[in-house]
């Protein structure tokens, strides 16, 4: 089982980069107590060159592979596929993500229609001076979510402007170990999507099988591709059972897709 585990501090040895540690050291512990084969990689994603969206649609129209931004993103990727679940972490900046993470997102924006990560689960932290409110928690589960990941578990951690990392384990310690425990339960157990997953399939199986969508698109060959648009198909895996939950799930986003025109 591998994570991969995303720091978008640019501060090296940061509050962010200190929380990271102590929950790497947590979730190393915990697999070892289970008889886990884990392995953690580290990522700083300000070490990363990766430029700016600049919303010339390529992605969309023609696949991420013809993004004219030549840089490490496709890399990312590629970890990020080979991965089994993610850890990632940013600072507040005015009340959301710090910028680079959200150059990550934005760049990565084709997954909102081609959701590639499903079945992947995530553990999502952030780190602030004086607390926040949950709107950087809340940009990264929707955007995550959308992709498919599933977060199993969020922190808020207010460490101020540079917390000792006695401090830091002092003050939240128990609270990044039984993150760090939920996470790791999850990863043991089978794959159960998210209310909000099941129905951002639906709704977007819904869009997509409308006559009026255009059959050539890279989109839409991707999702018939994968077999999405098929009938019977209730989610991305196609293991998942037709139970009252997904049959709730779907008549919400049949509902939610008769409002897109």
């Amino acid at each position: 089982m591998k994570l991969l585990l995303l720091n978008s501090s640019g501060r090296a040895g940061g509050n962010t980069a200190r929380a990271m540690d102590l929950l790497e050291e947590n979730l190393v512990a915990l697999a070892k107590q289970k008889g886990l084969a884990l392995t953690c990689e580290r990522v700083s994603l300000a070490r990363l060159a990766l430029k700016p969206c600049i919303g010339c649609r390529a992605c969309f129209d023609r696949g991420e592979a013809a993004c004219p931004q030549h840089d490490e993103l496709p890399s990312l990727y590629e970890r990020m596929r080979s991965a089994d679940g993610y850890v990632i972490a940013s600072p507040v900046y005015v009340e959301d993500v710090n910028g680079i993470l959200k150059t990550m997102i934005d760049r990565m924006a084709f997954l909102c229609h081609r959701p590639a990560l499903y079945g992947k689960r995530a553990l999502l932290f952030t780190t602030s001076g004086i607390g926040s409110s949950r709107h950087a928690l809340t940009t990264m589960t929707k955007a995550f979510g959308t992709w498919g990941i599933k977060t199993v578990a969020t922190m808020q951690l207010s460490l101020g402007a540079l917390t000792p990392r006695e401090e830091v384990n002092k003050r939240y310690g128990k609270r990044i170990a039984a993150s760090a425990a939920r996470f790791v339960r999850d990863l043991t157990l089978p794959f159960r999507p998210s209310f909000y997953s099941l129905i951002a399939f639906t709704v977007q199986q819904a869009l997509w099988a409308r006559d009026r969508v255009d059959h050539a698109s890279f989109d839409y060959r991707f999702w018939q591709e994968n077999g999405w648009l098929d009938y019977g198909r209730w989610y991305y895996d196609a293991a998942q059972k037709r139970t009252p939950r997904v049959l709730f799930a779907r008549m919400m986003g049949k509902l939610i897709a008769l409002f897109f025109h």
